[in-house]
């Protein structure tokens, strides 16, 4: 069906692509840049030298009790409200956890997981979805310690106990 004539109850989507022409309409291009191939090459190189003054100005995060951390967990958002709960339940009961919150997500602080963190063996993400964050830390860990994931979704949210229970977990299993 052409884009110019809508099915019964639909409006018209004179926006829309229509694919190759075949309909015996106006042929329908989206393009966003009307730009040579040499003005796009420029266009690209402008916009990649704009992200590096992003990365290099722009990268927030905050690191809490991390100088000590043998175990540092990662999150963002309101998970990283509740990590920080977390936290001090574990240091209540003498574990060394720290917490790494990502302020910005991009840029991502990569440094971040080299620097403040020198008696850190693992990362624990925690995440309110399926792992987006966790291949980012993986990169920025580049498996110089390993890094474990806990999430939940579809609404639910992690509670301070069942941290504390992962924290408990890969602390237990790392012992020799």
């Amino acid at each position: 069906i052409p884009a110019s004539k809508p099915r019964a109850g639909l409006l018209p989507k004179d926006w829309a692509t229509s694919g190759t022409g075949e309909s015996g309409g106006r042929r329908r291009i989206i393009n966003s840049l009307y730009l040579k191939p040499d003005e796009f090459e420029h266009h690209v190189h402008d916009l990649f030298a704009k992200y590096a003054l992003i990365e290099r100005n722009e990268v927030r995060y905050e690191q809490i009790d991390c100088e000590d951390a043998e175990l540092v967990l990662v999150a963002y958002g309101t998970t990283a409200r509740i990590a920080k709960t977390a936290i001090t339940k574990c240091r209540k009961q003498g574990l060394r956890v720290g917490l790494l919150r990502p302020i910005s997500l991009y840029p991502f602080p990569f440094a971040a997981f080299t620097q403040g963190l020198p008696a850190v063996k693992d990362f624990l993400v925690v995440e309110m979805s399926m792992g987006q964050m966790v291949e980012d830390v993986r990169i920025a860990v580049n498996g110089r310690q390993p890094v474990h994931f806990f999430g939940r979704t579809g609404g639910m949210v992690p509670s301070p106990a069942e941290i504390v229970l992962q924290v408990e977990r890969i602390l237990r299993e790392a012992k020799p």
